[in-house]
């Protein structure tokens, strides 16, 4: 990744991943319908779901995260019907936030 962005430093990512950990949790604690989990599993894409749509990012190597594609899917697709499989898939197996993280 710092091929493609000199800003990128050692750690940068999961200092990232930590701060919007902790603004969900702390939106979670005020706002019953917000859940926060975590799973693992690659991080090769971006995944958002609506009842109406999906939009895909793929990560490629070559190319910095905000110059990704993204694509968008309407409900009743295949692409969409396997989108919210996976998602449906990784939010079954994800765990909430662990104990340190919430308030």
């Amino acid at each position: 990744m710092r091929r493609l962005d000199p800003g990128i430093e050692s750690g940068l990512l999961a200092k990232q991943v930590s701060a919007n950990i902790d603004y969900v949790s702390a939106v979670a604690t005020k706002n019953a319908s917000v859940e926060l989990r975590l799973f693992d599993a690659p991080h090769n894409c971006r995944v958002i779901l609506t009842d109406r749509l999906a939009y895909f990012t793929p990560y490629l190597q070559e190319t910095h995260g905000r110059n990704s594609p993204c694509l968008v899917f309407r409900n009743g697709s295949a692409m969409y019907d396997y989108l919210l499989r996976l998602f449906d898939g990784l939010w079954q197996a994800g765990a909430g936030a662990p104990p340190e993280l919430r308030e």
